[in-house]
């Protein structure tokens, strides 16, 4: 008898598992979304809940999230029970899409690609999901990526893992990004790009954007990449940088104070990540304030100063028509995660001074691209920066004169702190090489070699170690 009774129970137990496995909390006919039965798409694990759903008359019920969305209809919305669901695709016709749920994870385990790809969509609104890559995946591919769309919505999600942006834009217009958390990006929580526009037919740059009320936090960059709105401010500042569970940092915030006050002049630019720092630099009237280093860079004048406020920025390019300004740091990071590309870029131009900047690669390993490169350019200094990572070169100099390279830390670089080199591949110059470098009063250690010297007048090499550094410097430490 008592075995029959362990037997029944033992029936019942596996009976009851499946069940169990897939538990739903979901109350189909009480949904907290304002659309009626035959405009929804039900998505969950439970057969019972997906045969429910049939039966009260929804528009479909499925297993995974894509398969809702290929079946999907122009005003659909697609609710999402709890659970774990695989990456998913919109690029259909179909017009005026809302994704929703009782806060189900959207996750890739594959460690590439996008885990949400969102490409010609229009209309569409992801809200109250969480979206990751697998935290053990690799950080290749963003985690939502949104292509030549419009009228894209991204609200009350949780974006976060391994990847290179948490919101990655190309070519898209009028992007609502409101009331999310990303974090735990590798590289960049939202990166706006170009992309081929003759030959997709796509917008020429990002515009029409709304960021606010975001909790953005564990990633090196808040937001980087270009835009085609007048003032890239009104989007930004409405936005809070730390985790909310934990609420604000006690450190004391950077204050403009800090800066000389000769600096902020007429001819002085200011870049920042920081809300307050710049809705002060607004009152104090500073002439030009951009959270972008690139667009700083890009719209000076010879003449000016642009002063960079604490934070970690993305990589940039000083272009052949910006010549004669100084761009200062005020405990400013430049990183790239690119293992090919240069952090700083300094092609053909003239009368660039680089000071107390901090420039790295971010990427684990040996990376292939320097820190700075200096192609076909005249009278470059650089001065009181800390220049490191897994960067090839520490500072790469082609077919340019006329360098000063001063009072610097050049440290860890995986083949040379400092390449003398004539390649024209990079850069069209009438300097056929390079002459007139002064490099002095810098610290070189930790790096393979610290000097490469293929194209530099001779002289150039006899007195390289005068007035220069082979060892880390003891107050570095203190």
């Amino acid at each position: 008898m008592r075995a029959t009774l362990i037997l029944i129970q033992v029936i019942l137990v596996s009976l009851l598992l499946p069940i169990a496995a897939y538990a739903s909390s979901i109350d189909l006919e009480n949904l907290p979304i304002d659309a009626s039965p035959d405009e929804i798409i039900i998505v969950s694990h439970d057969m019972d809940v997906r045969a429910e759903a049939i039966e009260l008359g929804y528009a479909g019920a499925y297993d995974e999230v894509q398969e809702a969305i290929d079946e999907s209809f122009d005003g659909a919305t697609i609710f999402i029970d709890e659970g774990t669901y695989g990456m998913f695709e919109i690029n259909t016709n179909v017009v005026g899409m809302r994704i929703t749920g009782l806060n189900p994870l959207i996750e890739s385990t594959q460690g590439w690609g996008n885990v949400v790809d969102i490409y010609f969509g229009e209309n569409i609104m992801l809200d109250s999901l969480r979206i990751a890559h697998y935290d053990q995946a690799s950080h290749f591919g963003s985690v939502i990526n949104i292509s030549c769309s419009k009228y894209i919505s991204i609200r009350n999600c949780d974006i976060y893992g391994p990847g290179e942006a948490g919101i990655h834009m190309l070519s898209s217009e009028d992007i609502s990004i409101i009331g999310n958390r990303i974090h735990d990006i590798t590289y960049t929580a939202i990166k706006t790009a170009m992309w081929q526009v003759d030959t997709v037919g796509c917008p020429n740059r990002v515009s029409g954007l709304d960021i606010r009320d975001n909790y953005i936090y564990n990633t090196p960059l808040a937001i980087e990449g270009y835009t085609s709105d007048s003032d890239p401010l009104d989007y930004y500042t409405m936005n809070y940088f730390y985790d909310p569970d934990l609420g604000p940092s006690d450190e004391e915030s950077f204050s403009l104070h800090y800066i000389d006050p000769t600096l902020l002049l007429a001819t002085t630019t200011l870049v920042s990540h920081d809300p307050v720092v710049i809705e002060a630099a607004e009152e104090l009237g500073v002439r030009e304030v951009f959270t972008n280093i690139q667009m700083a860079v890009e719209y000076s004048e010879p003449g000016d100063t642009i002063v960079v406020c604490p934070g970690t920025y993305q990589t940039f390019k000083v272009p052949d028509y910006v010549h004669g300004i100084t761009i200062l740091g005020c405990g400013a990071d430049f990183v790239s995660s690119n293992s090919f590309n240069p952090v700083i870029e300094i092609l053909n131009t003239s009368d660039i001074v680089f000071e107390n900047l901090n420039v790295y690669h971010v990427v684990d390993g040996v990376c292939q691209g320097g820190c700075f490169h200096i192609c076909g350019s005249r009278d470059i200094t650089i001065t009181g920066c800390d220049i490191h990572g897994s960067g090839v070169f520490g500072i790469w100099i082609d077919m340019s004169e006329d360098i000063e390279i001063t009072n610097n830390l050049i440290h860890d670089c995986t083949w040379t702190g400092l390449q003398l080199e004539s390649a024209d591949w990079f850069c069209s110059s009438e300097i056929w090489r390079i002459g007139r470098i002064l490099v002095e009063e810098n610290y070189f250690y930790r790096n393979a070699t610290d000097l490469v010297d293929n194209w530099g007048d001779y002289w150039q090499v006899v007195p390289f170690r005068k007035n220069n550094y082979f060892e880390e410097p003891d107050w570095i430490n203190d």
